[in-house]
């Protein structure tokens, strides 16, 4: 032995570490929860993990930019372990090459979530989503019938990206073929709402539904269905009077008559809109379509009517209150139901919003009433640019002449007193 030299003997060298023992797969079946969660390892990181509920999830411990890092890699046994092996040794891969595994991982999610927002049918949702709180209840069903009628069947499943403006061609021809009369140019706005809201939400670059207008059929202009004859409309009012359904459907449309509001107007009217000891309508500019209030005198026949609806409606907000809900307004489709129930045909013959054209019609060539008046009583704003700033002109000391004339020609109709060529009010010519 040299002095300040140590040999160890051969025999009495340190053991070596046992071997890893690796995971197979008869002991991961045989893997039991505990009170604690615990790991078994299957070398290089890899690991399983298992819950005292007895989930099994595979996990990569690796070290990144100097840290410590996991990512998960699936749950046994869906994730077998030859499966968790491979992912483990792709996610090593990505180590060597400089990327990080977790962050690789965020990625693909953020781009699989990014696909899945992406489909027409996400976006169409995300569209009527956006507008529900400013449409109407009915504008936004009916965009939604028309959403999952006409356009997800075709192109519901695809991604933004991949239609074409063919592609909203040929689902504007197909609803074309279906002679459905304005349903195409709805479908084509909706299209072209949903491909524009999908650009703003930075889904696309481009929309490819900007140049529908060729392939929509024109459909030739309609008036709404109003009989301007007297005779014709004579027929019409003792038609109404034969209703016996409902006082709130029966009262709508006796009013109806009496009250040429838009029917929207009508129907949503509030008990806060009238003032009965004064005989008048008053409503707010935003519920018109104007940039003003709007006044309405009324005829006493008018007066009464609604002073007799009050005592069943009057304790609510609405005139005329909805029949499931009364804290809404009645259905715009109840009026037209009611007639077409008594035998008119609200296509050709007459309509809530045709009253109005009848009034303005008979009103003019009839009853003699001034075209102003006329137009000041239908809430029309004058004509011309400059119309609705200097024109203040209300015609309220005319009007209510003519609110009572109206009633009264309506009732002479009604009665069969009159042959519809009485000038029941003689205002001044226009």
């Amino acid at each position: 032995m040299h002095r300040g030299i140590s040999l160890v003997h051969p025999e009495k060298d340190p053991p070596m570490p046992p071997p890893v023992k690796v995971l197979t797969e008869n002991e991961l079946r045989s893997l039991k929860p505990a009170a604690r969660p615990y790991r078994r390892f299957a070398g290089d990181g890899l690991y399983i993990e298992v819950s005292p509920a007895g989930s099994r999830l595979w996990r990569l411990k690796y070290r990144f930019a100097g840290k410590e890092k996991r990512i998960a890699l699936g749950t046994y046994p869906d994730t077998t372990l030859k499966m968790a092996r491979q992912r483990a040794a792709d996610a090593r891969n990505l180590v060597f090459d400089g990327k990080d595994p977790g962050e690789a991982r965020r990625q693909e999610k953020s781009e699989a979530k990014r696909r899945a927002d992406s489909t027409v049918a996400a976006a169409a949702a995300a569209w009527i989503a956006a507008n529900k709180v400013q449409w109407a209840a009915s504008t936004h069903d009916k965009a939604v019938r028309r959403v999952e009628r006409f356009i997800l069947p075709g192109m519901g499943k695809r991604p933004l990206e991949s239609v074409t403006t063919r592609d909203c061609a040929d689902v504007i021809r197909g609803v074309a073929a279906l002679n459905l009369k304005d349903t195409p140019i709805r479908v084509a706005r909706d299209l072209s709402s949903i491909f524009a809201h999908a650009v703003h939400q930075g889904l696309l670059t481009g929309s490819p539904a900007l140049s529908l207008s060729k392939v929509v059929p024109k459909v030739p202009k309609r008036h709404f269905a109003a009989t301007v004859d007297p005779a014709d409309f004579a027929h019409v009012v003792r038609l109404i009077d034969q209703h016996r359904g409902g006082v709130v459907v029966h009262s709508l449309l006796r009013l109806m008559l009496y009250v040429p509001l838009r029917p929207g107007e009508l129907r949503t009217l509030q008990w806060a809109d009238l003032d009965l000891g004064a005989a008048m309508i008053s409503l707010p500019a935003e519920r018109m379509k104007s940039r003003r209030p709007f006044l309405m005198p009324l005829s006493a026949q008018a007066v009464h009517a609604f002073t007799e609806l009050q005592q069943h409606t009057g304790t609510g907000t609405f005139v005329f209150p909805g029949h499931r809900d009364r804290r809404k307004p009645l259905s715009d489709a109840a009026a037209g139901a009611a007639m077409r129930a008594l035998g008119i045909d609200t296509q050709d013959q007459f309509t809530g919003h045709g009253i109005r054209a009848v009034f303005r019609t008979i009103g003019r060539e009839r009853l003699g009433i001034a075209a102003d008046v006329l137009e000041a009583h239908l809430a029309h704003q004058p004509a011309g640019p400059l119309g609705a700033a200097y024109d203040r002109t209300l015609h309220l000391a005319e009007r209510r002449q003519v609110a009572q004339a109206w009633a009264d020609f309506v009732d002479s109709l009604r009665t069969g007193t009159s042959t519809g060529n009485v000038l029941a009010f003689k205002g001044k010519a226009a």
